[in-house]
Parts: C-alpha cells; structure tokens; sequence
C-alpha cells in the first residue's frame, strides 16, 4: 500500500478545497477545472487500491475506503460545475464532505484493527 500512496505524494490531493473555494468565490471555472486532475487522482488510486489484496478483517473497510475514495473523485466532479450548475457543484460539496468523513472512519477503522492484531504499533 505504501507503494501505491507514494505514486500519489506529488499529486494535488489535499489541495481541492482550496482549489474548489477560490474557483468559486471568484466564479472561475479555469480554477475548478484544476479539480479534474484531482478527481482522477482519487479515481486512480482508488483504482489502485482495490487490486491490494488485504486480510479478511480488514476487506470490508478496505472496501469503504476504495469506494470512499472513488465517490471523493465524483463528489469533485460535480464541484467542478459550481458556476455554471450551483445546484450540482452544491450537491457536490455534499457529497464531498461525507466521502471525506467516511475515507477517515475507513483508514481510523483499518488502522485500530491493525494495532490490535499486532501487525503495526500504535503510534
């Protein structure tokens, strides 16, 4: 997995929200547009992700997060429309910040279940 978190260390990723607030306070849809390459970056690794294969107590959430992840990606997507469809790129701050929160309950999840299979040390 550290391998595949590598390939997307120099991606935006963690920079759409102040991609997405700027587009939008400034009504430029150059700006959002800066969102597609991070969209498919989430996509992506996403992508990536799912050919990890994972032991049996974690797979369910490691298939939240995947989903999580590809749901984030779409979630920009619709951002992406904000000036030109306030209703969709609203829709897609929505759906954004709960894909957000659930990637986080995700990795919370995998991590906790990790530690206490002694397979990483709590932090």
């Amino acid at each position: 997995i550290g391998k595949i978190l590598d390939k997307y260390e120099n991606s935006s990723i963690g920079e759409e929200l102040a991609i997405a607030g700027e587009g939008v306070e400034n009504e430029d849809t150059e700006t959002l547009n800066k969102l597609e390459t991070i969209s498919l970056d989430y996509k992506n690794l996403a992508l990536d992700l799912s050919h990890v294969t994972v032991p049996r107590g974690i797979a369910g959430y490691h298939l939240d997060l995947i989903n999580s992840y590809d749901k984030i990606g779409t979630a920009l997507e619709h951002i992406i429309e904000s000036v030109e469809n306030p209703l969709v790129g609203l829709s897609g701050t929505g759906m954004y910040n709960r894909y957000v929160l659930e990637s986080e309950e995700a990795i919370n999840m995998i991590e906790e279940n990790l530690i206490a299979n002694g397979i990483i040390q709590q932090e």
